[in-house]
């Protein structure tokens, strides 16, 4: 797929292999066109382009699975968000839903944060409270 020349570019997301600033683009289900990375399963706090993590992917040169699932679960407790500062904590056995924010790279919002932001806007009627 060709990168068009319209789409915002993620300046500070390097490929940790090719050295790479774009990657390929990949479609919303609203059409919306965004890059896309991949975390390095090698490095902590590193992004692969989609050409070079399809690479590794076929010809099996990624660690095995359990690895790289410690690795995301380690990236996952890591995370703060920040509208409300809370951290991911087990929540009746599930992880937080974590949002990424949508002008701030790299950042994260939990899920009642993220809500607040998108449906605070589409509230039509106010609740008893607010009356």
């Amino acid at each position: 797929m060709k990168i068009e020349i319209g789409l915002p570019t993620n300046t500070n997301r390097q490929c940790d292999t090719c050295q790479a600033t774009r990657s390929y683009v990949r479609k919303t289900a609203a059409e919306m066109p965004y890059f896309e990375w991949h975390s390095n399963p090698f490095k902590n706090e590193g992004y692969l382009c989609g050409r070079c993590y399809a690479y590794l992917y076929h010809s099996n040169l990624l660690p095995p699975k359990d690895q790289r699932r410690l690795a995301r679960e380690e990236r996952i407790n890591k995370r703060i968000c920040v509208d409300c500062g809370g951290t991911t904590t087990l929540i009746q056995g599930k992880y937080r839903i974590w949002h990424k924010h949508s002008q701030k790279d790299d950042t994260s919002l939990c899920a009642k944060c993220y809500a607040k932001r998108v449906y605070e806007l589409k509230k039509k009627y106010k609740t008893k409270q607010e009356r």
